[in-house]
């Protein structure tokens, strides 16, 4: 079974002293998106490097 990021967040068994605050809530909202956006980042530009390389081979090939 698969889970995404907000399944993750929203399943964490975190115990808090005092209830989160509204800032508090925000912030971790921009750290967990934050780390998802950047594996999804690295991993289009790796794609599409990988796209250009493909594209330069077969065109040096023909």
């Amino acid at each position: 079974m698969s889970f995404g990021a907000n399944d993750l967040l929203w399943s964490s068994s975190e115990v808090h002293a005092r209830k989160p605050l509204f800032y508090d809530e925000i912030n971790n909202g921009i750290h967990y998106s934050n780390a998802v956006l950047f594996n999804a980042i690295s991993k289009v530009y790796r794609n599409i490097k990988k796209a250009i390389m493909d594209i330069c081979l077969m065109k040096l090939q023909v």
